[in-house]
């Protein structure tokens, strides 16, 4: 049976998700793209290369994200929330990066220092993402509604 999820269940699958997927639109196009975020404050902080999602969160800041954790066709739950895309920039920017980083860390297997999704000089998540944010930007969402559903047979 399909139901409402309530608050606390809301946070909590925002919370223990890695992956979501970024909803934007501008000049008549929708965009959808999955990406590795942090939720945190009621804010999603992540980062991202310069390009078409930027492009367009800079245009039109309001977006929409969604996460679902699914473990069959009966059993999964999902969280829509909306809000609005920020730039972030110096120390606020390094905080968020930093959140994004443990996070992004903790969910690597043991042996990082040779796990094939190091850079290809061995470098850790932290350097990558670091060095990355330099030619990207690091931005928040501040989530202004959320609504979540949920079925479990």
């Amino acid at each position: 049976m399909v139901s409402d999820l309530n608050t606390s269940q809301m946070q909590a699958l925002m919370h223990s998700a890695t992956i979501g997927h970024l909803g934007c639109y501008a000049d008549g196009r929708v965009y959808v793209t999955p990406i590795c975020f942090v939720y945190q404050e009621g804010r999603i902080f992540a980062h991202s290369g310069l390009g078409m999602k930027t492009e367009m969160m800079s245009e039109n800041p309001e977006v929409c994200f969604e996460v679902e954790e699914v473990k069959d066709i009966a059993n999964w739950q999902s969280v829509i929330a909306w809000g609005t895309y920020k730039p972030l920039q110096g120390e606020e920017a390094d905080r968020a990066l930093e959140r994004l980083v443990n996070k992004l860390d903790s969910t690597l297997p043991q042996g990082v220092d040779d796990h094939p999704h190091d850079g290809p000089d061995g470098a850790s998540t932290r350097h990558i993402l670091s060095r990355s944010s330099r030619h990207g930007v690091v931005f928040s969402i501040e989530v202004t509604e959320m609504t979540g559903r949920s079925e479990k047979r």
